[in-house]
């Protein structure tokens, strides 16, 4: 049996036109938040991606990674309360 033709598609450049759009196609590719990959696909600086992101995502003051609400918001979130306190007085 011989292929003769393609079975799978090239990869398509994929556009964002809203910043859940990005947020979206990042954490497909990445598995993760990428500020700068988000800002580039918005053709924003990343300060300004994140304000459009707004509560869609968080900066964990732990790590200085940023999260998705999901993510940030579950688990020993009366923990994290404390260290976001702590860092907002920081």
């Amino acid at each position: 049996m011989h292929f003769t033709k393609r079975v799978i598609d090239t990869r398509k450049e994929k556009v964002a036109e809203t910043a859940a759009d990005a947020l979206n196609i990042i954490l497909d590719e990445k598995g993760g938040v990428d500020m700068a990959m988000i800002a580039d696909l918005l053709n924003v600086t990343e300060k300004d991606a994140a304000k459009e992101l707004g509560s869609m995502v968080y900066k964990n003051p732990v790590d200085e990674a940023w999260e998705t609400d999901d993510q940030y918001l579950s688990g020993n979130v009366k923990l994290k309360l404390k260290i976001a306190e702590q860092a907002a007085k920081d």
